[in-house]
């Protein structure tokens, strides 16, 4: 199934476990299936998924690509193909930017998106997810999976891995552009982050 393409419905609450609604971004598609009714919930919109991946991409290739810079495996020496490094430094380098770009996008939609992709939804800022999480984590052991909380969107596990992905790619970024940095002394890069550059070794 996919969800139809319409104006907002009005007066539709989401499907929601806490018992608060929310207002619905796409008209709810429901079916009957085997005595129960489903509910097609519109949860993320386009530009999460087109910024998802985008920074999937861009994360692959600044593994690949920094793999090789730090012991370019495939360089058999010789001027030509020595050079061939610096392509694969650009790649790096405009994978990076994008990345950050994204990130740009993610912190904007923080604010600007709905219940489900908004700043609660995303990181365990509530007490209640973390009430939740051992509940959650029991249910990811099979232990009781019953009793586990249902969530739509991100459910407190989740939102702690987010927190620890988002985390561990900002130090990331922040020892790219210091090393960045690195190629030009009087540059914005250097000036920003070269102070750094004796913590990170």
């Amino acid at each position: 199934m996919t969800p139809l393409d319409s104006k907002p419905a009005r007066g539709e609450p989401w499907p929601s476990i806490d018992g608060r609604a929310g207002a619905m971004t796409r008209e709810p598609v429901v079916r009957q299936q085997g005595g129960r009714t489903e509910r097609w919930v519109y949860l993320w919109h386009w530009p999460i998924r087109a910024m998802h991946w985008t920074a999937a991409v861009c994360i692959v290739a600044l593994v690949v690509t920094g793999f090789w810079i730090g012991r370019p495996y495939f360089m058999t020496g010789g001027p030509s193909q020595t050079f061939a490094l610096q392509y694969v430094r650009l790649v790096h380098f405009i994978a990076a930017g994008v990345l950050v770009a994204t990130a740009i996008v993610r912190i904007y939609w923080l604010f600007a998106g709905d219940r489900f992709e908004r700043l609660p939804a995303l990181f365990p800022v509530r007490k209640r997810d973390w009430v939740n999480l051992w509940r959650m984590i029991k249910f990811y052991l099979l232990i009781h999976p019953e009793r586990g909380p249902r969530y739509l969107g991100h459910n407190p596990l989740q939102q702690l891995s987010y927190t620890f992905t988002y985390f561990m790619a900002a130090i990331l970024v922040v020892t790219g552009f210091t090393m960045f940095g690195e190629a030009d002394p009087q540059g914005i890069f250097m000036h920003t982050f070269g102070h750094l550059a004796p913590y990170f070794g």
